[in-house]
C-alpha cells in the first residue's frame, strides 16, 4: 500500500535485539537488568563524591580518606562489570558539580597511599629473616612479620618535619650568620655549629613512604631502645637540609624511620 513501508527488522532480529544473558559473580542479568545495576553503582559513585567534597570542606581527613577508598573500589567494580557485560562505562553519568581536578587527584592520592600500605602489611608477613646474622635485627623482624609491633604512623608529628615559609627564614638567617662567622674566625679553628633542622618537602606523604620504604634500608639499634631506626633511600629527593661544606642548603633522599611504642616517626636524616 501507498506510504506503507517495509519493516526495519524482521521478526528474528527484533528477538535477539538485546544482548545475550551473562553472569556476574554468581548472578545472571538481562541487558535490562544490566542497565539498573549500572546505574544504581553511578548513584552510588556520586554519593562518595559528594562525600569528599563535604569532608574536604570541613577538613576531615579520616571521612575523605574513607570515602576516597570507597569510591575507588565502586570504580574497579563498576568497569569489572561493565566488561563482564560486553558495554562501555559511562562516567559521564557519576558527574557531580564541586568535585573538581583537585579533588579528583587527591583522591587519587589517598587510594595510592592505601595500596602501598596495603602491600607493605602483604610484605610484612613474607620478611625472610634466615640469612640475616645480628640477632636484634632478626627478633625485630620476627615481630614485625608477627605483627607483635604496630606499624601505625604518626601523622600529627609529620607536620613538624615539613618545609614551611618559617623554616626558609629561619634557613636563610642561619646561613648568612654561619657564612659571616666562617670569614671571621682564623684558619683551622672549629666550624662554626647550625641549628638549621633538616624538612621534608610538603607533597611528601609519611603513610606512603613508610610503607614504600620500611624494611628495606639498614638498621642502627641503640642503647636500652628495642626498637631501631632505619635508615632508607628513596629513589628520589625528598627533603632539604644544611650542607657545611657548600655552606647552603642540599637535596636529601635519605631518611631515618623510628619506631616508637606505638607509631613510626618519619623524619630526614
Amino acid at each position: 500500500m501507498l506510504g506503507v513501508s517495509e519493516p526495519a527488522y524482521t521478526a528474528e532480529e527484533l528477538a535477539n535485539i538485546d544482548p545475550p544473558p551473562f553472569t556476574y559473580e554468581g548472578k545472571t542479568y538481562t541487558a535490562y537488568e544490566a542497565q539498573q545495576q549500572m546505574r544504581k553503582m553511578e548513584r552510588a559513585m556520586r554519593k562518595q563524591k559528594d562525600r569528599c567534597i563535604v569532608a574536604d570542606a570541613a577538613g576531615d581527613e579520616d571521612t575523605f580518606t574513607d570515602a576516597s577508598i570507597k569510591l575507588r573500589r565502586q570504580k574497579d567494580i563498576y568497569e569489572d562489570f561493565c566488561n563482564a557485560a560486553g558495554t562501555y562505562t559511562k562516567y559521564e553519568r557519576t558527574f557531580v558539580a564541586g568535585y573538581s581536578k583537585r579533588l579528583a587527584s587527591k583522591t587519587g592520592s589517598v587510594t595510592k597511599v592505601q595500596n602501598v600500605i596495603k602491600n607493605f602489611r602483604n610484605r610484612l608477613k613474607n620478611i625472610d629473616t634466615s640469612g640475616i646474622i645480628d640477632p636484634r635485627e632478626k627478633s625485630f623482624l620476627e615481630q614485625l612479620k608477627k605483627g607483635s609491633i604496630p606499624v601505625n604512623i604518626d601523622t600529627k608529628r609529620q607536620i613538624n618535619h615539613i618545609v614551611s615559609k618559617q623554616w626558609k627564614h629561619n634557613a636563610a638567617q642561619e646561613i648568612k650568620q654561619f657564612r659571616s662567622l666562617l670569614q671571621q674566625n682564623a684558619p683551622n679553628t672549629s666550624t662554626p655549629k647550625m641549628h638549621i633542622p633538616s624538612r621534608f618537602y610538603a607533597n611528601i606523604n609519611p603513610e606512603y613512604m613508610v610503607a614504600k620504604y620500611a624494611g628495606t634500608g639498614k638498621f642502627s639499634f641503640q642503647k636500652n631502645n628495642p626498637f631501631p631506626d632505619e635508615f632508607v633511600s628513596s629513589r628520589n629527593y625528598i627533603g632539604i637540609t644544611f650542607d657545611k661544606k657548600r655552606t647552603n642548603t642540599s637535596k636529601l633522599s635519605v631518611c631515618k624511620l623510628s619506631i616508637l611504642k606505638t607509631e613510626f616517626i618519619f623524619s630526614l636524616y
